[in-house]
């Protein structure tokens, strides 16, 4: 609030709030870091991490979800991760949980592919 021009404010003692200061949340920022572990071999079963890292300045507050479309060469044998739920359609894998990633925090799944 600013006072009318040409106006002096002649008592500061009465310039205050009663409004409580909010805190501000920061907001998450989400990266997918996908690699193989090991080595891919055809014929074989390949493993891949996905790592999903928060790298905001505040938690998750939603369900978070990860997509992969997978290669002719490659199909979906499985998936492992601590509070992962994962489903296939066709060629495309999709995972998903529900747990807080905080600030700074990250979360891994793998994929189990057969070459």
């Amino acid at each position: 609030m600013s006072t009318p021009p040409g106006y002096i404010d002649e008592d500061l003692s009465d310039n205050t709030s009663s409004t409580p200061l909010l805190p501000v949340q920061g907001a998450p920022d989400l990266a997918l870091v996908k690699r193989p572990v090991g080595a891919v071999v055809p014929g074989a079963i390949a493993q891949y991490s996905l790592r999903v890292e928060n790298r905001g300045t505040g938690p998750t507050t939603d369900i978070i979800s990860v997509t992969d479309s997978l290669p002719a060469s490659l199909s979906f044998v499985g998936a492992a991760g601590p509070e992962w739920r994962c489903v296939t359609s066709g060629r495309t894998v999709t995972c998903v949980t529900d747990r807080v990633i905080a600030a700074g925090g990250a979360m891994e799944l793998r994929l189990d592919l057969q070459v």
